[in-house]
């Protein structure tokens, strides 16, 4: 049985309009209160009667199927419609959630809440929305009506398909980082698209985050002024707008809370403490995260530059094609993807496994600490690692330059055409020395496999690769990996070692005979014995070492 309200009485009209109707219009009213247990039937309407269903703070709405002559109203709660409402009903929400994968053949206005993921308006359908939040996979399909004008929108897998008809209302629009007067707009490969809708909200949709734009109506109307003082958040959902507009600056600070689908267009956002929600982003502006914590999949996209120095960022952190992300300090969760043309420098702090770049990005690691499963990108990409440590399982991409010359690197494997330069001295190749035959900066190409190649790189820190052939699809194994068409050099480089110390323990002085009279002795090569600097220690070099002994006294 249903615990409902029942009115009986003459429906004057149909009166499913711009938002909740007047309850004594219909024939069978449910109220979903938070204390009652409510058993509704899996399809609702449709049988020539009118019915609302009121859904209220704390309740779960199961799925159901709401057909012509329903309105429903969220105004708090969770209402898991999941299936379809279609031709005839009305859907209103002001607080609350609709659920995922919901198809919508009716009418849904959206002044607040959630749309769950995978909304997909239907042809026929007409949604409006003017506030709350959009999630991940928005769908406006050929024969829809969709008119945005307010609230947060996802910036990934937004979709407005061909033969929709799709409307932004707002202004400041911009096109890849200019400003765009044109009444309709489509998107093309690698384009990013900007603006502020007419409540004062910032989005930001791209082909690179799965986007589908094709001929969105563009109006512009008066947006809300935009303050010019500095904001500061320290207390939970601030009475704001999702997103900072261009010239905004604000500061996140402890007990502060801002939501999700934030974007920062042309602005500054300083994170000292808080939390900002998951899908964040920023473009053209600057994002400097000192503490607090930031949701996952943060996105930086355009000319946009991003510091962390402290705090936590989640995981599927994206950096597009020219932006730059600085790294020197806090943790980063799992999967931080630097996409084409992008610029990632690493100082310090903590990254998680799988981080990976693209085609043209350059990487450079000279602290910190980087996860397992990294990779340099393609064509053009440069990964240059000269301090910190690098987990397990690094691959070069064919067609990629990794360039080490300081740091731990774990198992390494180089696929067909990328090149692997290692920077250093001391090398050794199985098991026989190479610095002997090294010209010092000149690049010398090993072209052995299945052999051990070691040495100390230019920082000091050791390594020792095993050169191992690469079976076809045998990448990420347990054992470095190099194919035999993959380019691998050694570079010997002057160490900046003090001259005569040769026993290394940083002065030059009686302890440091023997071991210059073994170099002699055996031949070998060592920076700090050459001293007359001639890439050779012999004879010519026992005069200016006894001279630098004697002016140590």
């Amino acid at each position: 049985m249903l615990g409902l309200t029942l009115f009986v009485s003459p429906v004057a009209a149909q009166v499913f309009d711009s938002g909740p109707s007047d309850s004594a219009l219909f024939d069978t009213v449910i109220n979903i209160p938070s204390d009652m247990n409510v058993d509704i039937p899996r399809s609702i309407g449709g049988d020539g009667f009118t019915t609302q269903i009121n859904v209220s703070e704390g309740i779960a709405l199961p799925a159901v199927e709401i057909n012509s002559g329903v309105e429903v109203n969220i105004i708090g709660g969770y209402s898991g419609i999941g299936r379809s409402a279609f031709s005839g009903s009305e859907i209103n929400m002001s607080a609350g959630q609709i659920g995922t994968c919901f198809r919508s053949h009716g009418v849904v206005n959206i002044t607040g809440g959630t749309i769950g993921q995978n909304f997909r308006s239907e042809s026929g359908s007409v949604t409006n929305i003017s506030g709350g939040s959009t999630s991940n996979i928005f769908r406006a399909f050929a024969g829809s009506e969709v008119t945005i004008s307010g609230g947060s929108l996802h910036r990934r897998q937004f979709g407005a398909e061909a033969g929709s008809d799709v409307e932004l209302i707002g202004g400041e629009f911009q096109l890849n980082g200019e400003a765009y007067n044109g009444s309709t707009l489509t998107l093309g490969a690698g384009d990013i698209f900007s603006g502020t809708l007419a409540d004062g909200s910032t989005f930001i949709f791209s082909s690179i985050s799965s986007s589908i734009v094709e001929d969105v109506k563009l109006t512009s109307v008066v947006l809300p002024t935009l303050g010019q003082s500095p904001i500061v958040v320290s207390t939970p959902n601030p009475n704001l707008p999702s997103g900072l507009r261009p010239g905004q600056v604000m500061t996140l600070q402890d007990g502060g809370e801002l939501g999700v689908n934030f974007h920062v267009v042309d602005a500054t956002l300083n994170i000292e403490g808080g939390s900002l929600g998951d899908d964040a982003s920023v473009i053209g502006g600057v994002a400097n995260i000192t503490g607090g914590s930031v949701g996952d999949d943060f996105g930086a996209f355009g000319d946009s530059v991003v510091n962390i120095g402290g705090g936590s960022v989640g995981r599927s952190l994206f950096a597009s094609s020219g932006s730059v992300v600085n790294i020197s300090g806090g943790s980063l969760g799992n999967s931080f993807f630097a996409g084409s043309d992008s610029v990632v420098n690493i100082s310090g702090g903590s990254l998680d496994h799988s981080f990976s770049v693209g085609i043209g990005s350059e990487v450079n690691i000279s602290g910190g600490s980087v996860g397992a499963f990294s990779r340099t990108g393609g064509l053009g990409s440069v990964f240059n690692i000269s301090g910190g440590s690098v987990g397990d399982f690094f691959l070069a991409f064919p067609d990629s330059v990794l360039n080490i010359s300081g740091g731990t690197i774990g198992t390494l494997e180089a696929a067909e055409s990328s090149r692997v330069n290692l920077f250093g001295s001391d090398f050794i190749l199985d098991g026989v020395p190479l610095d002997d035959s090294l010209a010092i900066n000149n690049a010398f190409t090993i072209v052995d496999r299945d052999v051990t190649l070691s040495g100390l790189l230019e920082d000091g820190s050791a390594f020792s690769f095993d050169l191992n052939s690469v079976p076809v699809g045998d990448f990420f194994s347990d054992n470095d990996l190099f194919h035999s068409d993959a380019t691998l050099t050694v570079t010997l480089v002057a160490s900046n070692g003090l001259l005569g110390d040769v026993n290394l323990d940083g002065v030059v002085d009686f302890f440091d005979i023997a071991p210059f009279i073994a170099i002699l002795a055996d031949q070998t090569f060592q920076f700090e014995a050459d001293i007359d600097g001639d890439q050779d220690v012999d004879f010519f070099d026992i005069a200016p070492f006894i001279a630098i002994l004697a002016g140590q006294g």
